[in-house]
């Protein structure tokens, strides 16, 4: 047995929740600390995940599998920070915030980002265009290809305008697009996704606007 599942024990695995209109996706604060690594139980199954901390960009986090119930979910950068020289219990979303996806059909995808609270307060707040450089992630459902995040929220203003022209800066981004405007994975032809809305932490929200200033 593992030092995460000692920690943490076992449960009954389940599968990727289906999307709710309007709520946020699953997540939780509880999370463990050791000098090389970290655990937390999936927001979705319950089963205890772990992670190296070397896997984690300290600023735009990491996205982990779920070897149980095979979702996945966004890990903040703040872990990298986290004091290593004994194990702790972090309960405060200030602090670490793991965030698991829901499934949402590709055709469905625009309406339930534009639906989603988080989504709702950049929008109320004027900054919807922090969400291309980070907060916004999406796999498909069946092979878990990942699409760039960077193209997601113009998906979302493309699906609903006929009209639209995208202007692809490499041919990756172009396949991901056409993918995502024919409702099909380009890798499996599959059509449903994995999607993670997360809150953007003032740290990342610091790097995002230096960005905007300085361009680097």
């Amino acid at each position: 047995m593992s030092f995460f599942q000692k920690l943490f024990g076992t449960s009954k695995s389940s599968k990727v929740p289906a999307m709710q209109m309007g709520h946020e996706n699953p997540f939780t604060t509880k999370t463990f600390h050791r000098a090389d690594g970290m655990a937390y139980r999936c927001p979705t199954c319950n089963e205890p995940v772990g992670l190296q901390l070397a896997q984690v960009d300290p600023i735009t986090g990491v996205r982990v599998l779920c070897e149980s119930c095979r979702n996945l979910a966004h890990v903040p950068g703040i872990v990298t920070r986290i004091p290593k020289d004994t194990n702790l219990e972090v309960t405060t979303s200030e602090t670490v915030k793991v965030v698991a996806g829901v499934r949402v059909p590709i055709i469905q995808f625009s309406d339930w980002y534009h639906a989603h609270p988080i989504t709702k307060a950049l929008y109320e707040s004027r900054r919807p265009d922090y969400h291309s450089h980070y907060g916004v992630w999406a796999f498909c459902d069946y092979c878990h290809h990942e699409y760039r995040s960077n193209l997601l929220p113009t998906f979302t203003v493309a699906h609903h305008t006929k009209s639209f022209v995208f202007n692809a800066h490499s041919p990756q981004s172009k396949r991901d697009m056409d993918g995502l405007m024919s409702g099909k994975c380009p890798d499996c032809g599959g059509g449903g996704l994995i999607a993670i809305v997360t809150d953007i932490p003032d740290y990342v929200l610091e790097r995002i606007q230096e960005f905007e200033k300085t361009g680097a």
